[in-house]
């Protein structure tokens, strides 16, 4: 099999044991030479939104936040270096649903960290993905998620990738809520989660929308920053 990022071609050992004892073999889905590009953040930063920096001051970004705001604090896994900006471009927008298994064991985990809260991942903005890039990153048997968030009809299809930085940060409120499912996180601490934090404005969105429902804290995790 070749590797889904750099297409170089993987070889991989399979045990006697596995074959003794007839186990499922899964093929890697990228080779250890790009999975070494990827970088695990560290708690240093911008002690907000995880932004590293040298600085564990609160960065500019967070800063303009606050001024409008509450403060949000965004806990993320991995860095959005190059290796991870062509992840997410082959699993995000070029719809390659099998890449979601690369991290979705680390991810689940890195999750489970927030302890007793309810997870709420943001919604699917696209018509033309089959699947929700966010809910597909997680192994829903060990994390129940409430999809308390919709997206406006209006939303679809604009696609936040090709909007430059003041478009997004001026974007209008793209969220409501499912009524049916409001009484799930009534007065409980949610924790918001998305594939990537850029400038924040999707996580800030929804969490105006769901302070309407609990007055508890509202934090995000996501799987890079």
């Amino acid at each position: 099999m070749n590797c889904k990022l750099c297409s170089s071609f993987i070889t991989y050992e399979v045990s006697f044991v596995d074959i003794l004892w007839f186990k499922s073999i899964e093929e890697p889905l990228i080779c250890d030479k790009c999975r070494a590009k990827f970088v695990y953040l560290s708690p240093n930063g911008c002690p907000q939104c995880n932004r590293q920096q040298d600085e564990h001051d609160v960065c500019f970004d967070c800063q303009r936040w606050n001024r409008q705001h509450a403060p949000l604090i965004n806990r993320a896994l991995l860095r959005y270096n190059d290796t991870m900006k062509q992840f997410i471009q082959a699993y995000k927008y070029q719809y390659d649903f099998t890449l979601a298994q690369v991290f979705k064991a680390e991810f689940t985990a890195f999750l489970k960290q927030a302890g007793d809260v309810v997870y709420v991942p943001i919604p699917m903005k696209s018509t033309q993905r089959q699947f929700n890039q966010v809910t597909a990153l997680i192994n829903q048997n060990k994390l129940k998620l409430v999809e308390v968030l919709v997206v406006k009809p209006t939303v679809f299809d604009q696609k936040q990738a090709q909007r430059n930085r003041q478009q997004r940060l001026t974007s209008e409120q793209p969220f409501c809520v499912n009524p049916h499912l409001v009484a799930a996180i009534k007065a409980k601490k949610i924790v918001l989660i998305d594939d990537i934090y850029t400038t924040g404005t999707t996580l800030h969105h929804a969490v105006a929308v769901l302070r309407q429902y609990t007055t508890a804290e509202i934090v995000s995790y996501t799987l890079c920053r």
